[in-house]
């Protein structure tokens, strides 16, 4: 049996005041690993929000899914970014 072990940091830097970047990686079934990134726009009015919001996205629809096709995955980034694009409406 293959193990995979996996952990993660963040760190805020000297320079900035905010840390925009967030991440997760879980398992569900003790099977599948899920592990997204996602950064914020190098101090963008509002990266944090974005990056969470792109992590809060991509795990919704991911969730339960054992596999996951190119396709989907395009269709997982477009909805995030049109969900980042509505959020910056408001």
């Amino acid at each position: 049996m293959s193990r995979m072990f996996v952990f993660s940091a963040s760190d805020i830097g000297s320079r900035k005041t905010q840390q925009d970047d967030y991440y997760v990686c879980e398992s569900s079934d003790n099977k599948n690993v899920i592990g997204i990134v996602a950064d914020g726009m190098g101090g963008a009015v509002a990266g944090h929000v974005a990056s969470q919001e792109v992590v809060s996205v991509v795990k919704q629809i991911l969730n339960g899914r054992s596999a996951v096709e190119v396709d989907l995955l395009v269709s997982i980034v477009n909805k995030a970014n049109a969900r980042i694009k509505e959020l910056g409406i408001k």
